[in-house]
């Protein structure tokens, strides 16, 4: 007799720190260190903007440790901000690739060129161009197709489809996916923190500072866009 649905045990339903955990940990503690690296050595407007928090090691205390792990957490969350825009839209990835392959290579020859030309700052090239990746991403994953519906759509009920269809060794195959992931996306924060920090290390004026602060959360912000055409398609799921 084949398991139902509820007979299959849901591995991790209450520990949601297995994700959470393994995947704002570290970037919250390399987040920290990238902030005071910055407050303290970059050659831009951001160099002292923390200097309320002190660093010393004479002045650290637990008022001081909280603050900066704080920082160090809120700089990872929004350093991870275009992580949220590709797994939004990684249906369009899955569907629209050739499409999307070859906006990602033309983007790239017109960046190549500008900076050749025009001479923009690297700083400011690199977050644009990470902007225009996920604007492609979005665009092609809510682009209608001829059945009014987008790839985006498609995607998620197909997966939710598969996933009501579960098994043991399905439910053990999706797990393991989700835990390489999340592993994946600890190293992909750091990665972005890093990228992020570059930026930021050269902004010259506040003006600076918040435009690449503003061009690499608005993807991110967009997303709401993602949920809400998603919400508007429930109806497609039949009523128990």
């Amino acid at each position: 007799m084949s398991k139902t649905n509820s007979d299959i045990p849901e591995k991790t339903n209450g520990r949601w720190w297995e994700f959470y955990l393994v995947r704002y940990l570290l970037g919250s503690i390399v987040g920290a260190a990238l902030l005071i690296i910055l407050n303290n050595q970059s050659t831009g407007k951001i160099k002292g903007l923390f200097s309320i928090c002190p660093i010393e090691i004479s002045l650290i205390d637990a008022h001081t440790i909280l603050l900066w792990a704080g920082l160090g957490f809120a700089y990872c969350y929004l350093a991870s901000a275009p992580i949220l825009v590709l797994h939004a839209t990684r249906g369009a990835a899955a569907i629209t690739m050739s499409k999307l392959t070859c906006c990602v290579v033309i983007i790239t020859a017109i960046f190549v060129s500008c900076i050749q030309i025009i001479f923009w700052p690297i700083y400011i090239t690199l977050v644009t161009y990470i902007l225009l990746v996920q604007v492609f991403f979005i665009y092609f994953g809510l682009k209608k197709d001829s059945d009014n519906s987008n790839a985006i759509c498609n995607f998620y009920k197909e997966l939710i489809t598969e996933r009501t269809e579960l098994t043991p060794a399905r439910s053990l195959y999706i797990e393991s996916y989700k835990h390489l992931r999340e592993h994946g996306n600890a190293f992909f924060i750091v990665l972005l923190e890093f990228v992020f920090a570059f930026s930021l290390w050269y902004a010259e004026t506040l003006e600076q500072l918040y435009i690449l602060v503003f061009l690499w959360i608005s993807p991110a912000a967009f997303v709401w866009v993602v949920g809400t055409c998603l919400e508007s398609k429930i109806h497609n799921f039949p009523k128990p």
